[in-house]
Protein backbone atom coordinates (compact mmCIF):
# COMPACT_ATOMS: atom_id res chain seq x y z
CA UNK A 1 0.00 0.00 0.00
CA UNK A 2 1.13 3.49 -0.78
CA UNK A 3 1.29 6.40 1.65
CA UNK A 4 2.29 5.35 5.16
CA UNK A 5 1.76 1.70 4.40
CA UNK A 6 -1.05 1.14 6.89
CA UNK A 7 -2.82 -2.05 5.85
CA UNK A 8 -6.44 -1.09 6.45
CA UNK A 9 -9.60 -1.70 4.43
CA UNK A 10 -10.96 1.28 2.54
CA UNK A 11 -14.54 2.53 2.63
CA UNK A 12 -17.02 1.03 0.13
CA UNK A 13 -17.34 4.28 -1.85
CA UNK A 14 -13.57 4.39 -2.32
CA UNK A 15 -13.56 0.72 -3.34
CA UNK A 16 -15.98 1.73 -6.10
CA UNK A 17 -13.79 4.73 -6.95
CA UNK A 18 -10.73 2.51 -7.32
CA UNK A 19 -12.64 0.26 -9.72
CA UNK A 20 -14.04 3.22 -11.68
CA UNK A 21 -10.61 4.80 -12.12
CA UNK A 22 -9.15 1.47 -13.25
CA UNK A 23 -11.97 1.14 -15.79
CA UNK A 24 -11.14 4.60 -17.10
CA UNK A 25 -7.47 3.68 -17.36
CA UNK A 26 -6.42 6.46 -15.01
CA UNK A 27 -3.40 5.61 -12.84
CA UNK A 28 -4.58 5.78 -9.24
CA UNK A 29 -3.66 4.80 -5.72
CA UNK A 30 -6.58 4.68 -3.31
CA UNK A 31 -5.64 4.09 0.33
CA UNK A 32 -7.29 4.02 3.73
CA UNK A 33 -4.84 6.29 5.51
CA UNK A 34 -1.80 8.38 4.75
CA UNK A 35 0.05 11.41 6.04
CA UNK A 36 -0.61 13.70 3.08
CA UNK A 37 -1.96 12.88 -0.37
CA UNK A 38 0.04 15.80 -1.77
CA UNK A 39 3.27 14.37 -0.36
CA UNK A 40 2.43 10.97 -1.82
CA UNK A 41 1.57 12.45 -5.21
CA UNK A 42 4.78 14.50 -5.26
CA UNK A 43 6.85 11.39 -4.55
CA UNK A 44 4.99 9.47 -7.24
CA UNK A 45 5.51 12.31 -9.73
CA UNK A 46 9.26 12.23 -9.01
CA UNK A 47 9.15 8.52 -9.88
CA UNK A 48 7.51 9.30 -13.23
CA UNK A 49 3.77 9.26 -12.55
CA UNK A 50 2.00 10.52 -15.68
CA UNK A 51 -0.24 13.54 -16.06
CA UNK A 52 -3.58 12.80 -14.44
CA UNK A 53 -2.36 10.23 -11.91
CA UNK A 54 -4.47 10.32 -8.74
CA UNK A 55 -3.96 9.67 -5.04
CA UNK A 56 -7.04 9.41 -2.80
CA UNK A 57 -7.12 8.66 0.92
CA UNK A 58 -10.02 7.84 3.22
CA UNK A 59 -8.24 9.94 5.82
CA UNK A 60 -4.97 11.88 5.95
CA UNK A 61 -3.21 12.61 9.18
CA UNK A 62 -0.95 15.48 8.06
CA UNK A 63 -3.13 17.17 5.49
CA UNK A 64 -2.33 20.84 5.05
CA UNK A 65 -3.52 23.99 3.42
CA UNK A 66 -1.69 27.18 2.56
CA UNK A 67 1.00 28.41 4.95
CA UNK A 68 1.23 24.90 6.45
CA UNK A 69 -2.18 25.10 8.11
CA UNK A 70 -3.74 21.78 9.08
CA UNK A 71 -6.56 20.48 6.85
CA UNK A 72 -8.57 18.05 8.93
CA UNK A 73 -9.77 14.89 7.14
CA UNK A 74 -11.86 12.71 9.47
CA UNK A 75 -12.29 9.14 8.16
CA UNK A 76 -15.19 8.91 5.74
CA UNK A 77 -16.21 12.54 6.20
CA UNK A 78 -14.15 14.25 3.51
CA UNK A 79 -12.63 13.77 0.09
CA UNK A 80 -8.83 14.05 0.13
CA UNK A 81 -7.51 13.83 -3.42
CA UNK A 82 -4.29 14.89 -5.15
CA UNK A 83 -3.66 14.87 -8.88
CA UNK A 84 -0.36 14.93 -10.74
CA UNK A 85 -0.48 17.43 -13.59
CA UNK A 86 2.22 18.23 -16.08
CA UNK A 87 1.09 21.51 -17.65
CA UNK A 88 3.00 22.81 -20.64
CA UNK A 89 3.42 26.29 -19.24
CA UNK A 90 6.32 28.41 -18.07
CA UNK A 91 6.87 28.57 -14.29
CA UNK A 92 5.71 32.19 -14.32
CA UNK A 93 2.32 31.03 -15.67
CA UNK A 94 1.71 28.50 -12.90
CA UNK A 95 0.03 30.66 -10.17
CA UNK A 96 -3.48 30.61 -11.72
CA UNK A 97 -3.52 26.79 -11.50
CA UNK A 98 -5.03 26.95 -7.99
CA UNK A 99 -7.92 28.98 -9.41
CA UNK A 100 -8.30 26.54 -12.31
CA UNK A 101 -8.59 23.73 -9.77
CA UNK A 102 -10.96 25.86 -7.72
CA UNK A 103 -13.27 26.20 -10.72
CA UNK A 104 -13.26 22.43 -11.13
CA UNK A 105 -14.02 21.80 -7.46
CA UNK A 106 -16.75 24.45 -7.56
CA UNK A 107 -18.43 22.72 -10.50
CA UNK A 108 -18.48 19.36 -8.74
CA UNK A 109 -19.82 20.91 -5.54
CA UNK A 110 -22.41 23.04 -7.36
CA UNK A 111 -23.95 19.86 -8.76
CA UNK A 112 -24.81 18.92 -5.16
CA UNK A 113 -25.59 22.13 -3.26
CA UNK A 114 -26.41 25.73 -4.11
CA UNK A 115 -24.27 28.80 -3.65
CA UNK A 116 -20.80 27.44 -4.52
CA UNK A 117 -18.25 30.12 -5.43
CA UNK A 118 -14.48 30.36 -5.80
CA UNK A 119 -12.81 32.53 -3.17
CA UNK A 120 -9.42 33.87 -4.19
CA UNK A 121 -6.80 32.53 -3.94
CA UNK A 122 -7.59 28.85 -3.30
CA UNK A 123 -10.90 28.14 -1.60
CA UNK A 124 -14.39 27.07 -2.59
CA UNK A 125 -17.08 28.57 -0.40
CA UNK A 126 -20.84 28.50 -0.07
CA UNK A 127 -22.69 31.79 0.12
CA UNK A 128 -25.16 31.73 2.99
CA UNK A 129 -28.65 33.21 2.91
CA UNK A 130 -27.29 36.19 4.83
CA UNK A 131 -24.48 36.74 2.35
CA UNK A 132 -21.72 35.21 4.47
CA UNK A 133 -19.10 32.80 3.15
CA UNK A 134 -18.45 29.31 4.52
CA UNK A 135 -15.47 27.30 3.30
CA UNK A 136 -16.39 23.89 1.93
CA UNK A 137 -13.22 23.02 -0.01
CA UNK A 138 -9.59 24.04 -0.24
CA UNK A 139 -6.98 23.72 -2.98
CA UNK A 140 -3.24 23.39 -2.50
CA UNK A 141 -0.97 23.48 -5.57
CA UNK A 142 2.70 22.59 -5.21
CA UNK A 143 4.95 22.81 -8.26
CA UNK A 144 8.25 21.18 -9.14
CA UNK A 145 10.32 23.52 -11.30
CA UNK A 146 13.40 22.58 -13.30
CA UNK A 147 15.09 25.59 -14.88
CA UNK A 148 12.67 27.21 -17.29
CA UNK A 149 10.04 24.50 -17.23
CA UNK A 150 7.45 23.00 -14.91
CA UNK A 151 8.27 19.34 -14.35
CA UNK A 152 5.03 18.67 -12.53
CA UNK A 153 2.49 20.23 -10.25
CA UNK A 154 0.43 18.57 -7.58
CA UNK A 155 -3.16 19.71 -7.32
CA UNK A 156 -4.52 18.78 -3.90
CA UNK A 157 -8.20 19.23 -3.15
CA UNK A 158 -9.97 18.65 0.15
CA UNK A 159 -13.76 18.72 0.27
CA UNK A 160 -15.86 18.58 3.43
CA UNK A 161 -18.46 15.96 2.52
CA UNK A 162 -20.35 14.31 5.37
CA UNK A 163 -18.88 16.24 8.27
CA UNK A 164 -21.65 17.33 10.61
CA UNK A 165 -19.69 19.09 13.35
CA UNK A 166 -16.79 21.56 13.44
CA UNK A 167 -14.74 22.86 16.36
CA UNK A 168 -15.92 26.19 17.82
CA UNK A 169 -13.24 28.22 16.03
CA UNK A 170 -14.46 26.92 12.64
CA UNK A 171 -18.20 26.63 13.10
CA UNK A 172 -18.84 30.09 11.59
CA UNK A 173 -16.18 29.70 8.90
CA UNK A 174 -16.62 26.20 7.48
CA UNK A 175 -19.36 23.95 6.20
CA UNK A 176 -19.84 20.64 4.41
CA UNK A 177 -22.13 19.13 1.80
CA UNK A 178 -24.12 17.49 4.58
CA UNK A 179 -24.51 20.71 6.58
CA UNK A 180 -25.51 22.56 3.42
CA UNK A 181 -28.41 20.22 2.76
CA UNK A 182 -26.94 17.36 0.70
CA UNK A 183 -28.41 14.73 2.98
CA UNK A 184 -29.15 11.98 0.46
CA UNK A 185 -26.49 9.34 -0.10
CA UNK A 186 -26.15 10.07 -3.82
CA UNK A 187 -24.96 13.64 -3.19
CA UNK A 188 -22.61 12.52 -0.41
CA UNK A 189 -21.06 9.67 -2.39
CA UNK A 190 -17.32 10.33 -2.60
CA UNK A 191 -16.87 8.08 -5.63
CA UNK A 192 -19.24 10.19 -7.72
CA UNK A 193 -17.83 13.42 -6.28
CA UNK A 194 -14.24 12.46 -7.13
CA UNK A 195 -15.16 11.42 -10.68
CA UNK A 196 -17.07 14.66 -11.23
CA UNK A 197 -14.11 16.63 -9.87
CA UNK A 198 -11.64 14.86 -12.15
CA UNK A 199 -13.85 15.40 -15.20
CA UNK A 200 -14.21 19.08 -14.35
CA UNK A 201 -10.46 19.44 -13.77
CA UNK A 202 -9.71 17.86 -17.16
CA UNK A 203 -12.07 20.38 -18.78
CA UNK A 204 -10.72 23.39 -16.90
CA UNK A 205 -7.09 22.44 -17.56
CA UNK A 206 -7.83 22.08 -21.27
CA UNK A 207 -9.54 25.49 -21.39
CA UNK A 208 -6.72 27.15 -19.44
CA UNK A 209 -4.01 25.58 -21.59
CA UNK A 210 -5.77 26.63 -24.78
CA UNK A 211 -6.47 30.17 -23.56
CA UNK A 212 -4.60 31.14 -20.36
CA UNK A 213 -5.82 34.73 -20.57
CA UNK A 214 -9.44 33.57 -20.26
CA UNK A 215 -9.19 32.49 -16.61
CA UNK A 216 -10.45 35.83 -15.33
CA UNK A 217 -13.54 35.69 -17.53
CA UNK A 218 -14.22 32.08 -16.58
CA UNK A 219 -13.97 32.96 -12.90
CA UNK A 220 -16.07 36.12 -13.10
CA UNK A 221 -19.55 34.58 -12.61
CA UNK A 222 -18.24 32.43 -9.76
CA UNK A 223 -16.07 34.99 -7.94
CA UNK A 224 -17.03 35.04 -4.24
CA UNK A 225 -15.15 38.27 -3.51
CA UNK A 226 -16.15 40.50 -6.40
CA UNK A 227 -17.94 43.61 -5.16
CA UNK A 228 -17.14 42.90 -1.51
CA UNK A 229 -15.16 45.14 0.81
CA UNK A 230 -11.87 43.45 1.69
CA UNK A 231 -8.64 44.04 3.56
CA UNK A 232 -5.38 42.63 2.21
CA UNK A 233 -2.34 41.40 4.12
CA UNK A 234 -0.67 44.69 3.22
CA UNK A 235 -3.38 46.50 5.17
CA UNK A 236 -4.92 48.00 2.05
CA UNK A 237 -8.71 48.24 2.17
CA UNK A 238 -10.89 48.37 -0.89
CA UNK A 239 -13.45 46.54 -2.97
CA UNK A 240 -12.55 43.33 -4.81
CA UNK A 241 -12.95 43.92 -8.53
CA UNK A 242 -12.19 40.63 -10.22
CA UNK A 243 -9.22 38.40 -11.02
CA UNK A 244 -6.60 39.01 -13.69
CA UNK A 245 -5.41 36.42 -16.21
CA UNK A 246 -2.22 35.91 -14.19
CA UNK A 247 -4.20 35.04 -11.06
CA UNK A 248 -3.82 38.37 -9.24
CA UNK A 249 -6.76 39.78 -7.30
CA UNK A 250 -7.76 43.25 -8.45
CA UNK A 251 -8.92 45.61 -5.70
CA UNK A 252 -10.29 49.14 -6.09
CA UNK A 253 -8.75 51.41 -3.49
CA UNK A 254 -10.06 54.94 -3.60
CA UNK A 255 -9.65 56.20 -7.15
CA UNK A 256 -6.98 53.63 -7.98
CA UNK A 257 -6.41 49.91 -8.25
CA UNK A 258 -4.02 47.60 -6.44
CA UNK A 259 -3.26 43.96 -7.12
CA UNK A 260 -2.67 41.14 -4.65
CA UNK A 261 -0.35 38.39 -5.84
CA UNK A 262 -0.88 36.08 -2.86
CA UNK A 263 -1.79 36.12 0.80
CA UNK A 264 -4.86 36.37 2.97
CA UNK A 265 -7.96 38.37 2.18
CA UNK A 266 -10.52 39.20 4.84
CA UNK A 267 -13.99 40.54 4.35
CA UNK A 268 -14.64 43.80 6.18
CA UNK A 269 -17.67 45.91 6.92
CA UNK A 270 -18.11 48.83 4.54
Amino acid sequence: MYGDGVDEPISPDLVRLRAALAERGRPARVVARTGSTNDDARAWAAQGAPHGAVIVADTQERGRGRHGRVWSSPPGDSLAISIVVRPRVAPSALPPLALVAGLAARRAIAARVEGAKVKWPNDVVLVTSGGGLRKIAGVLVEGSIAGARVESAIVGVGVNVARAEFPPELVDLATSLARAGATDLARLDRCALALDLLDALDDELAAWTLSPESIGARLSPHDALRGRAVILESGARGVADGIEADGRLRVRVGEGTVHAHAGEVRLVSV
